[in-house]
């Protein structure tokens, strides 16, 4: 199976060349299993289930790759401690992803995974599999308590932690370790389609018969709440896009496919078109060519 993918969408080199990379291949077999598996009864509710979660995977590998290009330009500008925050962030994102598009988490789980959660899940799921070293998750651990250091207490020395490791140490070790968690997501994503694609192919759009439920879910993604309910946020541009793919698309989508021809567009329009009378300081298109070079189409 990893052959055959590497063949039609480029090799996943940065995921195949890690220290557990040999067991990349029987890894990819058993996850193609699991969700031939899965899709074995897969219905109109199921595809509605896999497009939301697609399109969730999709917005935090963008989110991940806004934050790393956002880190390396703040590193440049010397803000060490937003540094700290968006490193973090980058990391966290990149490993949500993971959990949002593999077959064996929840998706109520994985859509609300805590900071502290999130290592149990990865280790369970990826380390445990030997996908990914124990090392990955020590970098996160070590992002977290700079982040939270940055936050609280303001280390006048800026280092991010007590060996006085600094920005710049955590900077290039994220640079490596982004490109093997990104394109862990993106191969599960192409897993995901060609499972779909053998045991189900298309589905008859059936909303009609499940229109509370699809609503439901809909609702979820493209709104959110805080806890009192007395602020709510509804984007426009989610509600179109998710709304395309529920009508037009219906199942399981590479996320590389996703972000370059569907979401980088529409998160530089939106962006820019706030910033006419003013000169860019960041541009998202950085994010989009990142995750370009980063992840195989």
């Amino acid at each position: 199976m990893l052959e055959n993918i590497h063949e039609e969408y480029g090799r996943f080199e940065a995921l195949s060349k890690s220290s557990h990379g040999p067991h990349l291949a029987e890894y990819t077999d058993a996850l193609y299993a699991n969700f031939c598996h899965s899709f074995k009864e897969a219905d109109y509710k199921t595809s509605v289930i896999w497009v939301g979660r697609s399109y969730l995977a999709a917005k935090k590998i963008l989110l991940a790759g806004i934050c790393f290009t956002q880190a390396e330009k703040l590193y440049e500008m010397n803000f060490r401690n937003l540094t700290a925050y968006t490193l973090y962030y980058a990391l966290f994102s990149a490993l949500s992803a993971n959990l949002l598009i593999n077959p064996h988490t929840k998706l109520s789980l994985s859509r609300s995974i805590s900071h502290s959660a999130l290592p149990k899940q990865i280790r369970s799921l990826l380390v445990r599999n030997r996908i990914y070293e124990e090392s990955t998750l020590d970098l996160l651990r070590d992002l977290r308590f700079a982040r939270e250091l940055h936050s609280y207490h303001l280390p006048l020395s800026a280092s991010f932690t007590s060996d006085s490791s600094d920005g710049q140490h955590y900077l290039e070790a994220v640079r490596e370790a982004m490109p093997r968690v990104l394109q862990l997501s993106s191969l599960t994503s192409h897993v995901a389609y060609r499972a779909w694609t053998r045991k189900v192919g298309e589905i008859d759009d059936q909303y009609d018969q499940h229109q509370l439920f699809v609503d439901e879910f809909f609702e979820s993604i493209v709104g959110r709440d805080d806890a009192s309910g007395r602020r709510m946020h509804y984007d426009s541009a989610d509600y179109y896009l998710l709304g395309y793919l529920l009508t037009r698309v219906k199942q399981p989508l590479p996320l590389s496919w996703l972000i370059e021809q569907k979401m980088s567009e529409e998160l530089e329009i939106y962006w820019q078109s706030q910033r006419e009378d003013q000169p860019f300081e960041y541009d998202p298109a950085i994010a989009s060519s990142y995750l370009s070079s980063a992840m195989p189409v």
